[in-house]
Order: C-alpha cells, then sequence, then structure tokens
C-alpha cells in the first residue's frame, strides 16, 4: 500500500495525516475540503470517497481511520490517534511546533495535564490543541483559566534593607523599578505566598513575635499581578519586650484547698506565671489564675510574672500572703 496519497492543492501528503483530519485535525491537509467533492486542478483527478477507501483509510461513525488503516502485521500499530495523554502531547506539539516554540507548548500541555492553573498564553495553546485533536484520552480535563501568572519582564529589586524595627514591627525600603506598578513582599519559609503588598517602595510588617528573627525579599509586580525576580534576603531579629512587673496582685474566693489570684495587665505579655511560696504552680493567658491543691488552714505567698514567647519571664510581683480554710 502506498505511504503516500496526493491531495489536490497540497501535494502528496502522509497518508497518517488524511487519518488524522478524518478524525477532526480540520485544514491540517484539507481532508474535509475534498471529502465534500470539489472540484480538483485541470491535471489532477479529483480525490473521491472511492479514492478513501482504496487507501484504505475508513469513514468511520466515530472519525477515526477503521480497521483497514490499521492492517498489518500483529505487533505494528499505524493508527495516529492518541492513545495516551503523552501520544496526544507529543502529536498537539507535533502539529503546533510549527508556529509556537516547542517547549512553550509542552509546558502548557504539561501543565493542563497535570491539572494546573495555566496562564492566558498556556490557555490559548492548550485550547488549540484541544481544538486540534479533540480532548487527551484521559477525559475532557477543566482548562484552569485566570490564576496563572503571566512571566514579568520587571527587573529585580535592590537595596533592600531594615529601616527599624520594634518588638512587633518591621519596617523595610527598597529602591524602585523602572515601570513597575507596585511591589510583593515575601517572607522567607512561608513558600510563594507573599506576605503584603506596596504600592510603593516602602512596607511594614506588623503582628511579629517578639525577640524573633525573621527574613524577607521582595520582588517588583506587573499590573496583571505577575511577579519578577525577588530581591536579596534581609534578615531582621525583632526586640525583646521590656515587661514590668504585675501590679495589683489580689487573692481572693478562699476555700480550705483554692484560691482564686488576678493582677493588673501588663504591656507585651502574652501570658502570666503564678508562684505560691516562691515555687512554680502554673500559668494563664490572662492576668487571673485559680490556685489549687493547697492545704487548709495553711499560710500562703503569691506572687506573678508577666511573660513572653522567646525569652525569659519579666520581674515577679511583690508578694500576697493568704491563709486557706479550716
Amino acid at each position: 500500500m502506498a505511504e503516500e496519497i496526493t491531495v489536490p492543492k497540497v501535494g502528496k501528503v502522509k497518508k497518517k495525516y488524511v487519518a488524522l483530519a478524518g478524525a477532526g485535525i480540520a485544514g491540517y491537509v484539507g481532508y474535509a475540503w475534498w471529502k465534500r467533492g470539489s472540484s480538483a486542478p485541470a491535471d489532477l483527478p479529483a480525490y473521491t470517497e472511492a479514492d478513501v477507501q482504496a487507501d484504505g483509510v475508513t469513514d468511520t461513525a466515530g472519525g477515526r481511520a477503521g480497521s483497514a488503516a490499521n492492517a498489518g502485521g500483529g505487533n505494528t500499530d499505524s493508527s495516529t490517534t492518541p492513545d495516551s495523554d503523552q501520544e496526544w502531547a507529543a502529536q498537539a506539539a507535533e502539529i503546533l511546533g510549527g508556529a509556537i516554540d516547542q517547549q512553550q507548548v509542552y509546558a502548557a500541555l504539561g501543565a493542563y495535564l497535570t491539572h494546573q492553573p495555566l496562564t492566558a498564553a498556556q490557555e490559548s495553546i492548550v485550547r488549540s490543541a484541544v481544538g486540534r485533536l479533540g480532548y487527551p484520552p484521559g477525559g475532557a480535563y477543566p482548562i484552569l483559566t485566570g490564576t496563572g501568572a503571566e512571566p514579568s519582564a520587571l527587573g529585580q529589586v535592590s537595596g533592600l534593607t531594615v529601616v527599624k524595627h520594634s518588638a512587633t514591627t518591621v519596617d523595610l525600603q527598597w529602591a524602585r523599578v523602572t515601570g513597575a506598578p507596585g511591589y510583593r513582599v515575601y517572607r522567607v519559609g512561608l513558600g510563594e505566598e507573599p506576605v503584603g503588598d506596596s504600592g510603593d517602595t516602602k512596607w511594614q510588617g506588623r503582628g511579629l513575635q517578639p525577640n524573633t528573627s525573621y527574613q524577607f525579599q521582595v520582588a517588583a509586580r506587573s499590573s496583571t499581578g505577575a511577579p519578577g525576580p525577588k530581591s536579596a534576603v534581609v534578615s531582621v531579629k525583632t526586640d525583646p519586650v521590656k515587661l514590668t512587673a504585675p501590679k495589683s496582685v489580689k487573692v481572693s474566693a478562699v476555700t480550705r484547698t483554692t484560691a482564686h489570684a488576678t493582677c493588673g495587665t501588663v504591656a507585651g505579655a502574652t501570658s502570666y506565671r503564678w508562684y505560691v511560696n516562691g515555687t512554680a504552680h502554673g500559668a494563664s493567658d490572662h492576668p487571673a489564675y485559680t490556685v489549687g491543691g493547697l492545704k487548709s488552714n495553711s499560710s500562703y505567698t503569691l506572687t506573678v510574672a508577666a511573660d513572653t514567647t522567646n525569652q525569659t519571664p519579666g520581674p515577679k510581683s511583690g508578694g500576697v500572703r493568704f491563709k486557706t480554710k479550716k
């Protein structure tokens, strides 16, 4: 059987591409055009339905090459219909590669087949592939659009510095990037999710832990939100909290084995540590605590110290004496 056939106004074409055309790749070699019976040039006879049958291409109901096109040895598969998603991607890359860089095609199809968000350019490539080949054998996967980030042509941010910092805040500043309408701030260790945006070259991070080390990077972003390359890393350690000794310590609701203690709020404290007769008894998130496990008819002295994470507690309060009931 001939490996090539002559298609009017196209010339000699490998039969497998005629089979692909019959499978739905409209316009690839003009199969649909001559199948409708259009007249051929004067020097070439029109390609008829009989010619299609004679060349072994069966027009089946499913639009695919039938058994005649696949006739041959038992180990030979001459079908051009992709049997796997990988074959589908390879055929799409071959078809689209003449007009689009093949690496871009493979990147777009790979993101589509693994159900990743697509950029606008990648969406166009995938829709072109689906239009030529139909959906991949694995199924009509959804085309996830509008969430991919377009590559940014903006330059790298330079001059990132820490202007000032406190126990819970840090102020950053950097050099302006030409053409950047805004910037994104990233905290090292949190992945690619930004921790803040800025319309100028300054940003303040808030709600940080005292006496803790942090690292930041900044990238310019385009008008569509696509970030450019990140800056060098800048490191900073927040200040420790200057805790004071709690005041207004009181003991009430004393029973044979318990007592209720309170104190005034200390600025910067995240917890309070309570001591009975100088020994640590427990901690609370608020300036109130129930002391338990006491002996009846016994005298005790209670003190309290403010505390926060990543540093030692502040100074202890003055002692308050109390006696449990008999």
